[in-house]
Parts: C-alpha cells; sequence; structure tokens
C-alpha cells in the first residue's frame, strides 16, 4: 500500500494533540537520505558502548519519510534557526564598541 501525502501550509491544521503528547527519541546522528520527488526519507541512529572493542555500536532508531516539499521547508527552517544562532552568539561574544568621542 502506498502513502500518499498531502501538502499542507502553515496554519492549514487543528491539533488533537501538543508536541509533548507524542514519543520522544533522541538519536546521535543521521545516516541515510533519500530524496525524490515526492517522498525523502532520513534515518537517525543511536550510539551505545561496544564491550567488544571499546568503540561505540550504531543502532537505527528511526526512519523519517516526509513529503519532500516539506523536507525542503525543514531544510530552509533549521538553516534560518542556525544561522541566528550563529548571529546571536557572535552578538554575544563581540567585544563593546567603544563609546564616540570617549577620552583616550
Amino acid at each position: 500500500m502506498a502513502v500518499e501525502f498531502v501538502d499542507i501550509a502553515d496554519g492549514d491544521l487543528a491539533f488533537s494533540n501538543r508536541p509533548t503528547d507524542t514519543a520522544l527519541v533522541y538519536v546521535d546522528g543521521m545516516r541515510g537520505v533519500l530524496v525524490n520527488p515526492e517522498t525523502s526519507k532520513m534515518s537517525f541512529f543511536s550510539t551505545t558502548p561496544d564491550p567488544a572493542s571499546d568503540g561505540l555500536l550504531a543502532r537505527f532508531v528511526l526512519t523519517l519519510a516526509i513529503p519532500t516539499s516539506q523536507f525542503d521547508a525543514m531544510i530552509n527552517h533549521l538553516v534560518m534557526i542556525r544561522d541566528q544562532a550563529r548571529l546571536r552568539a557572535e552578538a554575544e561574544t563581540a567585544p563593546p564598541e567603544e563609546a564616540e568621542g570617549g577620552a583616550a
């Protein structure tokens, strides 16, 4: 059975629950992305210590499938959030500007 996605714009839906009502999955990274014109899939993993090698073992914990239009919107939104965070961090670490006309 094929999954059919519906393209939804912001504000088009009323929600029957809150984001905090859903499962929370912690991930350490993403390995594997498939993007085609209609559907995008991303596979996420978590890591655990590997007692046999003193290294880490990765275990896939979630595969997310979303319409590619929403994948594109998500990427754009994440880039905007990252850029805003970088600007805030730069503003917080920048030395204060010297007052104009101050004594030397």
